[in-house]
């Protein structure tokens, strides 16, 4: 440049003619660090005036580029950090009326174009340009460059824009084409240029300058599935951390049947899903029988496996034109043809669709090689709340219950369920809710219990009885597996029959450390005393009361949430405390989770089988819904008659426990006598095991 005129907009505000003594020179304008700068060009037919708008960039050097060239007024703003050159391209400068150009600095809200450099990288969404409204009409110019050069030759660029907008594109300089649309790709990319063309509107009105993000990554957008005979596997593009824009993929998926299979097995379809949901994205599953959608609105978080029959399965993928970096959105499938004996058939995915109460024992054969049980609880007419108890007798290491919908997800081995476990559900109006049971190797028979009642709410009561016998009971926090509410207080009162005493196992424990607590007493009121104190994180602890009552009371504050308690209670006779010395104190205990207190139940297995569900089945008749509260805080009773052999057995065993408690009780009443104290109390883990028949509820109790 020959001659060139400088100002500094940061320092003043500036207006001239362009006289003799400018001629043709340029007027550079020098960016401000924190305000934008306003420029405006007033000119005739007779002169016209180019102008550039130009940037620093990391290195120091300037990149500019062209406003264009016009002979009409225009004005023009340059965000914090860009500036303004410009001059006259063609006119004289003694003609009778002389163009003229003023500036101005301004604050950054009042500028339309955000800054023309850019540096866009992978790891985060840059927004290139936000949204904004302008009175005046003109045109924004970007130049966007890699935050890391050396790896960009190898990425891919993606532009969007909620609305239509204009790229009039540049790659290294050479113009390659112009489009109109929302999305814009340039693969191995070094440096893009582009520019955003918007209209003056009309009087009175605003024009919407529309945002522009971008970002770089090497992660491929190709629908990718892999299919061999028996197998199929779909990841979704650009798994698992960049979720493509615009993106529609599709596979069907078909197994062919062996020609020598029997028709002893039946085929069927093992799928399983893991993903994390994104508004906008779904995975879709579709059959001639079956269809089911995966979306923000079914789930949240999921790692699902269920069956499905041996229909052809049409797998769907697809997303918005949203940007978005992380897991949320993607999703891995993997699909494969399993052949099942008739006998191990359990229900297939949303086939058992229950709205009313509903309770059931299912036997788990132990020959089968694999078993996949499925419900899913849909709202019934008044939209209740459910309350969902699961108790797994006899369970082997690999069982598995999921439990999911849109806002939670559960998932319990069979060292959870040996204890009957509790799950609020809670708005079911506006989702359903599945529950998968899973076994994956021959083993033993076992027996799951599970109940689904309708409640009028899942929040706590200001004080609630609980009364206990010795099957264990179930109680939680509120909307527990969901965070409890704020500034929540609740009673809940445990009492036992004359000569037991009340066990309670917390099972798992999440709250607020030090602000929101559990507190168990020693009787029935809070005036009692404290047995312990219970917040932050715990697990598996046993506490014991010395007589018939324990309160337990519940209190949050107006400040954050966690998931809250799940405990188990149950009524142990005063006996198997082993209180001979005379100590009244009450108890509490770490324990081990092999010696976690369970119930230990014998089932009976001539009920007729259900050719729908695996297994035999009980039926129980539900109470009515004025009473169903007291039924569902009990895990499903299980009863059987006791055979001969049975009772003959739990004879012997009796008289030889009695026995060797006369012997113990005998030689500690010797030592207390000469050593008072050399006899401590114990605590109660595993002290009985019980056998009930329905007929005549006779019991038959042995006690350790």
């Amino acid at each position: 440049m020959d001659c060139v005129f400088k100002y500094n907009a940061s320092e003043t505000t500036f207006s001239r003619k362009f006289d003799c003594k400018i001629k043709n020179c340029w007027i550079d304008v020098a960016p401000s660090d924190t305000h934008s700068i306003f420029l405006q060009i007033s000119t005739s037919s007779a002169n016209s005036i180019s102008t550039f708008v130009y940037s620093y960039l990391n290195n120091g050097n300037r990149t500019i580029s062209s406003k264009g060239e016009y002979k009409s007024n225009r004005t023009y703003f340059a965000p914090p950090g860009d500036g303004f050159m410009f001059r006259r391209a063609s006119g004289i400068c003694d003609s009778g009326k002389l163009p003229e150009f003023k500036f101005a600095t301004v604050s950054h809200d009042r500028s339309i174009c955000d800054s023309l450099v850019s540096y866009v990288g992978n790891n985060q969404i840059t927004e290139i340009q936000s949204a904004r409204t302008s009175k005046f009409a003109g045109n924004c110019a970007y130049h966007v460059l890699p935050e890391d050069p050396e790896q960009s030759t190898s990425e891919t660029l993606y532009l969007i824009s909620p609305e239509d907008v204009t790229f009039s594109t540049y790659v290294n300089g050479n113009k390659t084409n112009k489009k109109i649309g929302k999305t814009i790709v340039v693969k191995n990319w070094t440096s893009v240029d582009f520019r955003m063309d918007y209209e003056k509107p009309k009087k009175h009105e605003t024009a919407e300058i529309a945002s522009i993000f971008g970002v770089s990554t090497n992660r491929s957008c190709s629908c990718n599935s892999i299919e061999d005979s028996t197998t199929f596997s779909f990841t979704s593009p650009g798994f698992p951390d960049f979720l493509c824009p615009s993106t529609h993929c599709k596979s069907l998926v078909s197994f062919q049947t062996p020609d020598n299979m029997t028709s002893e097995f039946l085929e069927r379809k093992l799928v399983t899903v893991s993903g994390n949901s994104w508004k906008g994205v779904s995975l879709n599953l579709k059959s001639d029988t079956f269809e089911f959608e995966f979306s923000h609105k079914t789930f949240s978080m999921i790692n699902a496996t269920f069956v499905v029959d041996d229909e052809d399965l049409l797998v769907s993928y697809q997303t918005t034109q949203e940007l978005n970096l992380g897991p949320e959105g993607h999703y891995k499938v993997d699909i494969q043809q399993i052949f099942v004996t008739r006998d191990c058939d359990c229900s297939l995915f949303s086939q058992k669709i229950h709205a009313v109460d509903h309770m059931k024992t299912i036997r788990i054969p132990g020959h089968c090689d694999m078993l996949f049980c499925d419900w899913t609880l849909i709202p019934d007419s008044q939209q209740s709340d459910k309350l969902l108890s699961l108790y797994l007798e006899d369970g082997q290491d690999g069982d598995e219950i999921q439990i999911w919908n849109h806002e939670f997800t559960e998932v319990y081995d069979s060292e959870v369920l040996r204890n009957p476990r509790q799950v609020n559900i809670a708005d079911l109006a506006s989702a359903d809710t599945h529950i998968l049971f899973l076994r994956r190797k021959r083993g033993n028979d076992s027996f799951l219990h599970i109940a689904f009642n309708n409640v009028e709410g899942t929040a706590c009561h200001k004080e609630e009885i609980y009364e206990l016998d010795e099957d264990p009971v179930a109680i939680s926090s509120s909307h527990y597996p969901l965070d409890y509410p704020l500034s929540e207080s609740c009673k809940m009162l445990l009492q036992a029959q004359e000569g037991y005493y009340v066990s309670v196992l917390i099972t798992d424990a999440d709250i607020e450390n030090f602000h929101d607590e559990v507190i168990f007493y020693d009787g029935e009121t809070n005036t009692d005393d404290p047995i312990r104190h219970v917040t932050g994180l715990q697990k598996n602890i046993v506490i014991n009361s010395t007589g018939e009552m324990m309160l337990i009371e519940f209190t949050s504050d107006d400040h954050n949430s966690k998931k809250g308690f799940h405990l188990v209670a149950v009524a142990v006779p005063l006996k198997g405390m082993g209180t001979t010395s005379g100590n009244k104190n009450a108890t509490e205990k770490l324990i081990p989770l092999d010696d976690i207190m369970v119930s230990v139940v014998s089932t009976n297995t001539t009920e007729e089988q259900n050719s729908t569900e695996t297994g035999h089945l009980h039926m129980h008749s539900l109470p009515s819904s004025s009473d169903a509260r007291p039924a569902i805080r009990n895990h499903v009773p299980v009863t059987t008659a006791p055979t001969t052999h049975t009772l003959l057995f739990s004879f012997l065993i009796l008289v030889l426990f009695v026995g060797t408690l006369l012997g113990i009780f005998g030689v500690c009443r010797v030592i207390k006598k000469n050593y008072p104290d050399s006899c401590p109390t114990t605590s109660f883990n595993n002290v009985n095991v019980r056998y009930r028949a329905e007929d005549n509820d006779s019991i038959v109790t042995i006690e350790a």
